[in-house]
């Protein structure tokens, strides 16, 4: 009887050490979850109105494409309501906080239409709803070994009384005892590696995430930019051109060498306007965006990732080399720079950093080098980023190779058959 008190003793213990971690990682996922959620409807809600502005669209009720272009765009769900949206959702862990609601209205300020844009939660409120009903549920199970603890110890003295036969297995007891704890240890390491696989999972969709926000927010920019060059530019030369036929127009009547002037003028102007057009469109061909994407993208992931330590980073992108990728190898590739970055930031505790894409012969080579502590790669636990950059390398039909081992850092080389002409949009 001893021996069974020591252990529910035992086992309690242990579960209220676990139920507290489960609970501060609830809290401290919680609250990491109320910061994605306030950042990503600030960030949205902008989106969302940089959108309506740049399309210049009207009210609803609006078509169920551009509908579902508006969505597509923001990767959220549009809802026109014909009433004013009801009151706030209440605070919890729910998907339905993942919305926000955007008013309309006319001239003198009041309301016209109603839009509600649901946005998709992300797995940390699927995980933080698992962690509650475990907590609850190892609640439950505590108060339960609790009582039976109590009620044993409130039991007969003559129950607790130990006899030669308890002497006899005394030998035994430790033997058992460690068997149950070792199987409780092995229980509490394995719900803690699913923890931080959960975790992993988080910042991966995390970091996924934020790439899609840079190329987003580079493609509205880069809208406005053109919106604005356009503007202060063209409609600006165009403008004044008509001031001056108008002058013409007007000295035409009256003094026929001031007429001919202003024509001269306005025929230098439109000149010189369309040789600005032919300038900008050719600054928007193909292969200057293709450019500029891949190289500002990845470096763009590469600041992202090393924003927080002193890292030496040398970015080496051979321009010519990736006019030659299609628009899915680009994806691609950032995916298993990002994937590496964050590797060499997060696990290698990299000082230096290498990024390099060039041409080698026949084949495309990407090189991702640090000093990190490196590790020991036929022994080492794979995660999903190897396995995700090894996909990655297979659906681009490449070869990729890890070299590495501890205190010598790591240096990844992908290499792949290089198109046989340059990428056409």
């Amino acid at each position: 009887m001893k021996r069974f008190i020591r252990i529910v003793g035992i086992s309690l213990g242990l579960l209220l050490l676990f139920l507290v971690a489960v609970v501060f990682t609830n809290g401290w996922l919680q609250r990491q979850n109320e910061q994605l959620l306030a950042d990503t409807i600030r960030a949205r809600t902008t989106q969302f109105t940089q959108i309506l502005a740049l399309t210049k669209a009207d009210p609803p009720p609006w078509t169920e494409d551009f509908t579902r272009s508006l969505g597509h765009a923001l990767d959220a769900r549009l809802i026109v309501l014909e009433t004013p949206p009801p009151t706030a959702p209440t605070p919890g862990i729910s998907s339905e906080r993942w919305r926000f609601d955007h008013v309309f209205r006319n001239a003198e300020g009041a309301p016209t239409a109603y839009v509600r844009v649901q946005l998709q939660p992300p797995p940390t409120v699927r995980v933080m709803v698992m962690l509650n009903r475990v907590s609850a549920l190892l609640l439950s199970l505590a108060l339960l070994l609790l009582v039976v603890l109590i009620l044993l110890v409130l039991v007969d003295s003559r129950w607790l009384q130990t006899d030669e036969t308890s002497e006899l297995a005394r030998d035994t007891a430790p033997r058992d005892e460690v068997t149950i704890l070792s199987r409780l240890a092995e229980r509490s390491v394995r719900q803690s590696a699913e923890l931080e696989k959960e975790r992993e999972d988080r910042q991966r969709a995390e970091a996924d995430a934020h790439l899609k926000q840079i190329l987003l927010n580079q493609a509205l920019q880069e809208k406005i930019d053109m919106g604005r060059d356009l503007h202060d530019g063209l409609i600006q030369s165009l403008y004044a051109t008509g001031l001056t036929i108008q002058a013409g127009r007007k000295a035409l009547d009256h003094d026929h060498a001031e007429a001919r002037t202003q024509i001269d003028t306005a025929l230098q102007t439109l000149n010189s306007a369309i040789r600005e057009v032919r300038a900008y469109i050719s600054g928007l061909g193909p292969e200057h965006l293709r450019q500029r994407s891949f190289g500002d993208s990845v470096r763009a992931v590469v600041e992202h990732h090393c924003a927080v330590r002193e890292l030496a980073v040398d970015v080496r992108i051979d321009e010519e080399t990736a006019n030659h990728l299609a628009p899915a190898q680009v994806t691609d590739l950032l995916q298993i720079v990002r994937e590496a970055v964050s590797n060499s930031v997060r696990h290698g505790h990299a000082r230096q950093l290498s990024v390099v894409l060039h041409r080698n012969g026949d084949e495309l080579c990407l090189l991702i080098q640090d000093n990190g502590r490196g590790f020991d790669l036929p022994s080492a636990i794979r995660g999903h980023g190897l396995d995700n950059m090894q996909a990655r390398a297979e659906r681009l039909g490449a070869k990729l190779q890890c070299h590495t081992a501890p205190g010598q850092g790591t240096r990844l080389v992908l290499t792949f058959t290089a198109p046989a002409s340059p990428h056409r949009s």
